[in-house]
Parts: structure tokens; sequence; C-alpha cells
């Protein structure tokens, strides 16, 4: 029988994913279903048969979302904490190790308030099924309004 998972990330490329899969085969569940939900999809992601399958918000792959992803990925969703680079063991449990923190503390504080306002937001969509319906009403929108940040970047000194 088939076990299905999915997998939320940013997107891009589908490695993970595709890594993810091979694990899991790997450990005899080779017949496993597996489908990942992304914000976008770069023009040359891994094709199903390698990675799975997929479902992006910005359905075209290569869009601006894709191809401003380093932007995209530390304006919209960046990290509480510093990059992962690798992982231990610790009394059994799987740990990572993360590198140096460089990001400045604006930086921190824009993280924190971010992710703050992102929970509580999970909360009130959580107690409230409006909130979820207003997400898909305005998802247009807020991609042209979020395509046109992306577009228009000025270098800071």
């Amino acid at each position: 029988m088939a076990k299905k998972w999915a997998l939320v990330d940013v997107g891009w490329g589908l490695n993970c994913q595709a890594a993810l899969k091979r694990i899991i085969a790997a450990e005899g569940h080779a017949k496993t279903d597996v489908l990942g939900y992304y914000v976008a999809l770069a023009k040359n992601h891994l094709p199903e048969r390698i990675a799975g399958r997929s479902e992006a918000m910005i359905r075209a792959a290569g869009s601006l979302f894709a191809r401003r992803a380093v932007v995209f990925e530390h304006v919209f969703t960046p990290g509480t904490h510093p990059s992962t680079i690798g992982y231990s063991s610790d009394e059994g449990q799987v740990v990572p190790e993360f590198s140096e923190e460089t990001r400045s503390e604006g930086e921190i504080r824009y993280v924190a308030a971010l992710h703050e306002a992102v929970v509580e937001y999970a909360r009130l969509a959580a107690d409230d099924i409006r909130f979820g319906k207003g997400l898909e009403e305005f998802r247009d929108i807020t991609t042209r309004i979020a395509e046109s940040f992306l577009s228009n970047q000025v270098r800071l000194k």
C-alpha cells in the first residue's frame, strides 16, 4: 500500500523533494506517493519521475519569483536561524549545525517580527475560515504587488 506524504517549501528546483524521495525509497518504501507544495518552481526543476509530484502557487515555471529566488527568500521567507551547514547526533537525536550568524541586529529583528506576524496570521486562520478564503481571493493582487517589488529593486550602499 502506498503511503502519502507532502513537503511544503519555498520552491525552485525540487532537489530536497527528490532527495527525500530517494531516502524513503532506500528504506523500502518505493511506492510512497510524494507531493510537494511550493511558492514557485524554476524553469529547469527536476521532473516528476525523479522528484515526485509538485504543485506551485505561482504556476508558471521559471517565473520572476524563481528568477529572484535569493531576494524572495531573504525578504519574504528568511529563517530565524543562520544557515544549516550539517547535522550531528546528540544523545540519539539528530540536530542541525548552524553557520556563524552574519546578519545585523536589524535583520534579526525583522525576521523575528515577520515570523511573529505569520504565526499570528496562522492562528487567526485556524480560528476563522474567512482568513484562508481571503488569501485565495487576493492571490492575484498580492502576486502582482510582490512581482512589482521584485522587479524594482534598488541596491543600497
